[in-house]
């Protein structure tokens, strides 16, 4: 009896025990699919990430070589032709120190915002797609109708990052 009583104690513990392995092993079973779902994810994010960089450089480059190209074509279009070169040479008065800083500066009001002329242009307007206005006047850009420098009408805005 006493042996029964006791054997009797030890398998209930036992079957106790069995129990708790089972509960214990399905919890890691769970957390063990939990942890592949939230890798996969992860690996999914990572690539996301990735695929947004590069598209992010690659429309950096291509705005650069847009803005480039339009500065290329209002030099261009300046007259650079025979007739230009000679009365540039002519009313050279041999100072050509500034010419550099004149340059600089002259790109720099270029970018600046077409609307408060303050701050440089960060936000690009479509369809026409000139970058003529600051993330202030941008931000308002609900209310804007047309593009301020071409006049075409504006469907939307794009923030543009232009830290390097």
């Amino acid at each position: 009896m006493v042996v029964g009583a006791i054997r009797e104690g030890v398998m209930k513990k036992l079957n106790e025990k069995d129990e708790q392995i089972q509960r214990i092993d399905k919890l890691n079973s769970l957390l063990q699919q939990r942890l592949k779902s939230l890798f996969v994810e992860n690996q999914l994010y990572r690539n996301m990430a990735l695929a947004n960089e590069a598209m992010a450089n690659s429309l950096r480059t291509n705005l650069e070589q847009l803005l480039v190209a339009n500065v290329n074509n209002k030099h261009h279009s300046a007259g650079t032709g025979p007739r230009a070169v000679a009365e540039d040479t002519e009313s050279c008065c041999g100072s050509n120190g500034n010419y550099e800083r004149d340059r600089r500066t002259a790109e720099k009001e270029e970018r600046m915002c077409k609307r408060c002329g303050e701050k440089e242009s960060c936000v690009l307007l479509l369809p026409c797609r000139h970058l003529c206005l600051c993330a202030v006047c941008g931000r308002g850009s609900d209310q804007l109708k047309a593009c301020q420098v071409c006049n075409t009408h504006t469907s939307a805005t794009l923030h543009v990052n232009m830290s390097s």
